[in-house]
């Protein structure tokens, strides 16, 4: 197999931090790492939405706003306890709004969404960073990649266009 392909058991050994884990996208990633052979590590804002989804896929789990810095610090100390490593991040939390429409949402629930999104983001990578494993793969010049995702998604409700539209990237 080509390096850095991933196998059934591509990933046996290696630890997925995955932020958001505890629904959606999280949750769905959490449990195609899983079935990669990787340790599963989910994290989520509340214990019962991490509760539920451990129902659903065969990880662990540590309680975690990413719109907390220390809150995001602590969850990175506590998988490196565990695990003395992280190989994977998988940056997929975010927040939601019942009110989808742009000029539904107001600035202090925008603020929120983009201050966990954008932000949450970078200070995960941030504590991660230093504890993310080289993968067995590298870039063109032969640098040792590390594993990063931001997953975002993006739903627009525009009626003049006659309907919701998902954008996942």
């Amino acid at each position: 197999m080509p390096k850095g392909e991933m196998s059934g058991s591509g990933l046996t050994g290696k630890v997925a931090w995955i932020t958001g884990g505890g629904s959606g996208i999280g949750l769905a990633g959490a449990i195609e790492f899983q079935k990669l052979g990787a340790t599963v590590v989910i994290s989520g804002r509340t214990q019962s939405t991490l509760a539920d989804a451990l129902k659903q896929v065969k990880a662990e789990s540590v309680v975690c706003d990413v719109a907390q810095k220390d809150q995001v610090a602590k969850a990175a100390a506590e998988i490196l306890k565990r695990h003395g490593r992280i190989d994977v991040l998988v940056n997929s939390a975010g927040i939601n709004s019942p009110k989808r429409s742009f000029g539904d949402v107001s600035n202090d629930v925008w603020d929120q969404m983009s201050h966990a999104q954008a932000e949450g983001d970078l200070w995960c990578a941030r504590q991660a960073g230093d504890i993310v494993q080289d993968y067995d793969t590298t870039d063109r010049e032969g640098n040792p990649l590390r594993v990063v995702l931001v997953v975002q998604s993006l739903i627009i409700d525009h009626p003049d266009l006659g309907g919701v539209y998902e954008f996942t990237c």
